[in-house]
């Protein structure tokens, strides 16, 4: 790797004394907590479900060939299963324990990571529990979150910066969406083109911009991804979306970098690019 990720240590997380594969979810107060640290009694013994993730192919069997052609390739939902230990030292507490346990896992698209691979996070639902032994104060089950989005994704993002160009520094092949590109011109100007090169395929992307657009006033571009259903162009200093006062010639959702690519501006001005890191 070219650069070194944050300790979550230092964000809130304290993965110390508690099981390898154990879970830490995301709260409202940005601090990450596991069950372990909530619920007394509860012991994260397996997680599987992180391992290789294979796509599924579509293929068509022209009559008379030998063979197929492959159609498409994608990866559907990841399904994490997580096998836990919960004891008590009496019935209330124990279904006490289990309230909890309810309470923690009905939340929304989850955010959460794992004490093994901290500088990841993962996003996704309870969809799946296994019904305990009846009769005893100290079970062991399975419950399911299902990501329907199979990649985990950087902790931290990186920003790359330079003057009308920047190579993106990362060990990921995974074409990824930027978080955001701020483009500050150095002239005033009617249009706008980003380019992409893919280094590894060897093919551009683009994104222009049809506007006015004045020298030394940035504009923050967001593109389209799982998390925001639209694109937004914000003028910074206004912190105005723009997007509705200019023509767009090109496929901005396609716009997704990944290792050595470079990104050029025309015409010259200094770029910021936010990109978070995503793995299988």
């Amino acid at each position: 790797m070219f650069y070194d990720f944050h300790s979550l240590a230092k964000h809130g997380v304290s993965p110390r004394g508690l099981p390898p594969e154990a879970p830490l979810f995301k709260l409202n107060s940005g601090e990450w907590q596991s069950i372990e640290e909530m619920i007394d009694g509860y012991e994260t013994l397996t997680v599987s479900g992180r391992e290789l993730l294979a796509p599924k192919l579509s293929w068509s069997n022209p009559a008379g060939a030998d063979g197929g052609i492959l159609t498409s390739d994608q990866y559907e939902q990841r399904n994490i299963v997580i096998k836990y230990r919960l004891t008590a030292d009496s019935d209330r507490a124990f279904r006490d324990k289990f309230t909890q346990l309810n309470t923690i896992l009905s939340r929304k698209m989850m955010t959460f990571t794992f004490n093994d691979d901290p500088n990841y996070y993962w996003k996704g639902e309870l969809s799946a529990a296994d019904t305990p032994e009846q009769g005893s104060n100290d079970v062991t089950s399975t419950f399911t979150l299902t990501c329907p989005d199979p990649f985990k994704h950087a902790i931290h993002a990186h920003d790359f910066t330079g003057d009308s160009q920047v190579q993106i520094i990362t060990e990921t092949q995974i074409p990824t969406l930027p978080e955001y590109i701020i483009y500050t011109p150095t002239q005033n100007t009617n249009n706008i083109v980003i380019t992409a090169l893919d280094k590894f395929y060897g093919n551009k992307k683009q994104i222009r911009l049809e506007g006015s657009f004045n020298a030394g006033e940035p504009i923050k571009i967001v593109p389209l991804s799982v998390d925001n259903d639209n694109l937004y162009v914000y003028n910074i200093h206004s912190e105005e979306n723009i997007a509705d006062t200019m023509t767009f010639d090109s496929d901005i959702e396609d716009f997704t970098l990944r290792k050595d690519s470079v990104v050029t501006a025309s015409p010259s001005g200094s770029i910021e690019i936010s990109f978070r890191e995503k793995a299988l």
